[in-house]
């Protein structure tokens, strides 16, 4: 069910702000049935990604984020992902403290996220436990769908 043939879900959280860092870690600490990682800025995402991958079953990208954005890991990671045939890939969430208009089908943000398979947008402030609980129902609707 899971990518990495564990019986939990990875879920790395991507952000750069160190506030929402320490909040996810102390989130997760207390959350069962998940395994959670943390990594701080597009650039050290990827890296990690570029080692990891099969090991990354969600990932919640904050779209704002210094020298790689959300956006921009989401590009690469959907490219490296078709290129190299990963399947079934990992989901992908944005988080963003913007309000963007998703039913405004002429910006661009909203483009990329149907692009690139986005499963759903979280506002910043987000509560982590919510959004674990949101990616383990996707998770669930996926095995109950499977044949």
């Amino acid at each position: 069910m899971y990518r990495n043939s564990s019986p939990t879900p990875t879920i790395l959280f991507v952000d750069n702000d160190w506030d929402q860092i320490k909040l996810i870690k102390e989130t997760a600490k207390h959350l069962d049935g998940v395994f959670v990682t943390i990594q701080k800025g597009g650039e050290s995402a990827l890296e990690y990604l570029t080692q990891n991958d099969n090991d990354v079953d969600a990932i919640v990208l904050d779209l704002a984020m210094p020298f790689m954005s959300g956006l921009e890991l989401t590009r690469l990671l959907r490219i490296k992902q078709f290129k190299e045939e990963v399947y079934p890939p990992f989901e992908i969430f944005w988080a963003t403290g913007y309000t963007i208009d998703l039913s405004n089908d002429y910006n661009p943000v909203t483009q990329d996220y149907y692009a690139y398979g986005v499963r759903k947008m979280f506002t910043k402030p987000y509560d982590v436990a919510d959004i674990v609980a949101e990616i383990k129902t996707v998770f669930e609707t996926r095995k109950s769908n499977d044949f």
